[in-house]
């Protein structure tokens, strides 16, 4: 985790990362007060919050839509910026909203894992077989499928409505 966060702080061109001090629920670099991690006590995803540098949510389409509300101000200070990295939880939730949303301030990166020349196809196809085509499709293929407790799809729905039956109350 601390080898992985520095690159992507180097990556991101904030100030060269050095990690002094590092446990299984925080890492410190340099002096507390220029970057101090946070996990997520409500969730068991860890959220990593720095003063001045981004605000990086891993696992981030699981991390509950008021805990992402109540740590957003911390970016006011400091131009620091929202990065969230992780694999589809289905079709609702911020991650989700901020996925499909048409807003210019987003930087979406997507990477399938049969993208990944790390990942074997051989072990793409066994996980697969151990998982089952709908979570394979959204931990490897970043699908976003329907909430598996919805009544009706968001394809049932979208079709119920058709520009050319009025609503009654028009």
């Amino acid at each position: 985790m601390v080898s992985r966060t520095t690159s992507l702080l180097d990556t991101l061109h904030t100030t060269k990362a050095v990690a002094s001090y590092s446990t299984a629920t925080e890492i410190l670099y340099g002096s507390a007060n220029q970057r101090s991690p946070w996990p997520s006590s409500r969730s068991l995803c860890p959220i990593l919050v720095w003063l001045e540098a981004p605000l990086i949510c891993d696992e981030a389409s699981r991390i509950d839509d008021k805990l992402i509300g109540a740590v957003r101000p911390m970016l006011a200070v400091g131009g620091g910026r929202l990065v969230m990295l992780t694999t589809p939880a289905g079709k609702r939730g911020h991650f989700y909203e901020s996925w499909v949303g048409d807003d210019p301030q987003w930087h979406r990166v997507k990477v399938n894992a049969s993208d990944c020349p790390r990942i074997s196809r051989e072990f793409l196809d066994s996980e697969l077989k151990a998982l089952g085509t709908k979570m394979f499709e959204s931990e490897y293929g970043l699908v976003f499928h329907d909430d598996d407790e919805a009544m009706f799809s968001d394809e049932m729905i979208t079709r119920a409505f058709t520009p050319e039956v009025l609503p009654l109350w028009q």
